[in-house]
């Protein structure tokens, strides 16, 4: 037989209990009756351990009917008796006949248990709400997408992130200039010191989170932060009742060089912001050192609602942070608009800049190539950003949002900061006149 979830049931009507991001409470979908999640565990707390034990004391049997095709897995509803077939990764989920709620005791036994999780404070007919003013101001969206494509599935889901927390020390070097121009009537002088700055000093870094689930896409998942952790709460599965749950299928230290590379990229801006007013900065990437040091990770469950829709054949997945409402997801282009668009960049640019060349007695061909030039790198900025705006789904680079600032509000607290003068350079133009 399938293995038994637990069933959670309202104690005044029977009906399946669900966590409410409005009152961060467990409601009966009937009766509409409160109860706080610490009251809920306790009253299950000796069925989910004994189905956890009954697991492990029935190895052997579980191996024959606990896998199902393709390594997805079977229970059974405790409400109507229905058998439940879920992935090898989920730890909450409803019954799809009677609606009731279950938590899969023994799935989140069989790993490591989430220190943390961070419940849901957006409800679910907000995010549908949302997905339409999400349309809005997209220039070069189809005019029938918003009309004619239809939301398949709007879900909820408690993501397996791991949170990691530690010290970056950053040792850079820039190379630095001062540029100072003077004119006389036949040339100008620029006149350049040069300098080479240090700056070492260490950055504090809070729950970088990065996603331990091979089913979320990692560049979805960071666009919807920040999320702000003052709202975390020690892990109680029955935070997760009434949404879907996955336990973590990527080891720790496989997703930590993600978070180090955004850790280090803002350490050294962190190190960069500490220069002083300089007209020009670069890094000297060579000799750039990064160290860690106190690294640890956290475990947690982590809210985002998914919602899939489709158009013209086409599927387009959107996530919200289940916390904060953040919204994202990639939108489809109109290629006809983006060349309506392009055209109206391109040809007033164009007759403008071929003008001045004209007045200013450039009326050969070799003015009308310059203004064209001129007029398509300004065509191909300005499309560039509309795409952009149409595709905001990226990987996050940085991690200043989990940036512990220092009392006086510093990113870095530097042990070296070292201006060293090296020599001046003097450079003469002619003045020409036209």
């Amino acid at each position: 037989m399938p293995e038994q979830v637990t069933g959670y049931k309202c104690e005044a009507c029977g009906g399946p209990l669900a966590f409410d991001a409005a009152t961060g409470k467990l409601k009966c979908d009937y009766c509409q009756s409160l109860y706080s999640v610490e009251e809920v565990k306790a009253r299950y707390a000796k069925e989910n351990q004994q189905i956890v034990d009954e697991a492990e004391g029935g190895a052997a049997v579980k191996d024959e009917y606990f896998n199902v095709a393709d390594g997805m897995k079977a229970y059974q509803c405790k409400s109507c008796g229905a058998e439940l077939i879920t992935d090898p990764t989920t730890t909450a989920t409803s019954c799809p006949y009677c609606g009731n709620t279950a938590i899969i005791p023994q799935q989140m036994h069989d790993l490591m248990k989430p220190k943390f999780v961070l419940p849901f404070k957006v409800e679910k007919q907000a995010v549908v709400n949302k997905l339409s003013s999400y349309y809005k101001g997209k220039k070069l969206l189809p005019s029938s997408f918003g009309s004619t494509n239809h939301i398949n599935e709007v879900k909820g889901v408690y993501v397996p992130f791991w949170l990691y927390s530690g010290t970056v020390e950053a040792d850079c070097t820039f190379n630095c200039e001062e540029v100072k121009e003077t004119k006389n009537e036949t040339e100008k002088i620029i006149t350049t010191k040069h300098y080479v700055v240090k700056r070492k000093g260490t950055c504090d870094f809070t729950n970088i989170p990065t996603d331990a689930s091979n089913s979320m896409p990692d560049d979805l998942m960071d666009s919807i932060e920040p999320y702000d952790f003052k709202d975390l709460k020690n892990f109680e599965m029955e935070y997760l009742l009434g949404f879907i749950a996955d336990k973590y299928d990527v080891e720790a230290k496989d997703c930590l060089g993600r978070a180090r590379n955004r850790a280090e990229e803002s350490a050294i801006q962190a190190a960069a912001d500490t220069v002083g007013n300089y007209d020009n900065v670069s890094e000297v990437r060579a000799a750039r050192h990064v160290a860690y040091r106190k690294e640890k990770q956290e475990y947690a469950m982590l809210p985002v609602w998914l919602l899939s829709s489709q158009w013209n054949g086409q599927n387009f997945l959107f996530a919200v942070n289940g916390q904060t409402g953040e919204m994202t997801g990639n939108l489809p282009v109109d290629k006809t608009k983006q060349l309506i668009f392009n055209l109206l960049w391109f040809l007033p640019e164009f007759i403008l800049i071929s003008a001045l060349m004209m007045g200013s007695g450039k009326t050969n061909w070799t003015g009308f190539v310059i203004a064209a030039i001129i007029s398509l790198i300004i065509m191909l900025i300005s499309n560039s950003m509309r795409v952009g705006s149409m595709r905001p789904v990226t990987r996050k680079r940085q991690a200043d949002n989990y940036l512990k600032a220092g009392a006086d509000g510093s990113k870095i607290h530097l042990t070296i900061k070292e201006d060293t003068y090296t020599n001046t350079t003097v450079k003469k133009e002619p003045i020409r006149k036209n």
